[in-house]
């Protein structure tokens, strides 16, 4: 399929379709990629990436996503636990930052701004 076909084929899809973001709140989405990230720890994702150390080239791609790089890192003693933690956490902002930048370019998003009882 061509771009020009391709791109022709996006319109006519986010035309025909009602696209609906949950707008996040800068404060409460950092502290949910903040636990996210400790919970990666917490439930494994070193175990994780050992096995697939063990199991893929060094270059594979895999073992370069945020997360397991980080992780990869402290197995290799290039770094601490509570650095990789940090650094897990600061990779998974910036990631939110971008998709949030994309989102608000792609006008066919119907925002949704959620009301927050509990902070």
């Amino acid at each position: 399929m061509h771009a020009k076909q391709k791109l022709n084929n996006l319109k006519k899809f986010t035309k025909n379709a009602n696209w609906i973001i949950i707008w996040p709140n800068k404060n409460i989405l950092k502290e949910k990629i903040k636990v996210r990230a400790k919970k990666m720890f917490l439930n494994g994702i070193t175990k994780e990436t050992i096995n697939l150390k063990n199991k893929l080239p060094k270059t594979h791609f895999l073992l370069s996503i945020m997360g397991y790089k980080e992780t990869f890192m402290y197995i290799n003693g290039a770094t601490s636990k509570k650095n990789a933690i940090k650094n897990t956490i600061t990779k998974h902002k910036k990631y939110s930052k971008k998709q949030i930048t994309w989102f608000k370019k792609e006008k066919w998003w119907k925002k949704i701004w959620p009301f927050v009882l509990n902070k």
